[in-house]
């Protein structure tokens, strides 16, 4: 059990051979003030994973291993969500690269806003020293405004989705759910979600790999549609390419308008890239099967890219 008045960052991996050691480095060195805890939680990894991470931790005690042996996100959440008793945690996917000082940044978000129960990094992609496919989708991915949960690296106030989850008669995400950052973003009202001033970096995928992600952006938000309507859950609207729907508010809460500038050029961009690229978008969703409860393992076997690794 860590120190509940330490940070925590819950690594999430699965199969992070290529980038993992780089990540925990990135996590260690930009923030030694803040001295956190990173645990990562290997779900089902079948590489070096494992290897790497625990020659780390016999050097560093500030880095332990969970192995799961069932490759679901999932899982891995509820379990590092249980393990974890403090008034934050933060989790982080196991192949993005955050700024220096993003663990404190969000702490700090906490402080500042008592009733916040989402800070999330802003996510970028990388654009240097990656393949043109990749500059392309990276660019296309710049949403018109980031006032969504992206689960790059972000962190939770804990009480807050304990109670949410008791709420839905349950003790964390559900077992089956696809996108874990989506469910999560929907319980939070956006005056309780707070965008932190810390970039993070993630490498952007390959044409197709990026026709199976907005395929499976349209699965999981399918299964979290077919989830609320159930449980007789309002939810707030998921547009299809898995962003809340309200442009002209996302708009007027813009403030900048450079920032503004780009996000209504790579929204209109990506509307019609999915246009003249629908027939394989609509493959990839098809490929993944009927939407059904149980989807944890849609991220791992179906649509995990293949381009980033």
């Amino acid at each position: 059990m860590a120190d509940d008045r330490r940070p925590v960052v819950c690594l999430l991996a699965y199969n992070e051979e290529a980038r993992i050691a780089e990540v925990i480095e990135r996590i260690v060195s930009g923030n030694r003030d803040s001295r956190p805890l990173i645990r990562v939680y290997a779900n089902g990894c079948t590489d070096r994973t494992h290897e790497i991470v625990e020659a780390i931790a016999r050097d560093d005690p500030d880095v332990e291993l969970v192995v799961l042996e069932k490759p679901s996100k999932p899982d891995a959440w509820n379990r590092a969500f249980h393990d974890h008793q403090g008034e934050i945690v933060i989790f982080a996917d196991a192949d993005v690269l955050p700024e220096p000082g993003a663990v404190a940044k969000i702490v700090a978000a906490f402080e500042r806003h008592p009733s916040a129960e989402i800070a999330c990094c802003e996510s970028w992609p990388l654009l240097r020293g990656v393949a043109f496919e990749q500059i392309v989708t990276g660019l296309l991915q710049i949403p018109l405004r980031q006032d969504f949960l992206i689960g790059h690296f972000y962190g939770i106030r804990r009480l807050a989705f304990q109670r949410h989850f008791e709420a839905l008669g349950s003790d964390g995400l559900p077992a089956g759910i696809a996108g874990d950052d989506a469910f999560l973003d929907q319980l939070v009202p956006r005056d309780r979600f707070v965008l932190v001033d810390a970039k993070v970096r993630y490498e952007p995928p390959s044409f197709d790999d990026y026709y199976r992600y907005l395929g499976r952006i349209r699965w999981q938000n399918e299964q979290i549609r077919q989830y609320n309507r159930q449980r007789g859950l309002s939810g707030r609207a998921v547009s299809a390419d898995g962003r809340l729907s309200g442009a002209a508010e996302k708009l007027g809460g813009t403030r900048n308008p450079l920032r503004l500038m780009l996000g209504v050029t790579t929204t209109a961009a990506r509307l019609l890239f999915k246009r003249l690229k629908r027939r394989e978008i609509d493959a990839a969703y098809h490929r993944i099967g009927p939407v059904r409860s149980d989807g944890a393992w849609v991220l791992s076997e179906a649509t995990r890219s293949s381009s980033v690794k």
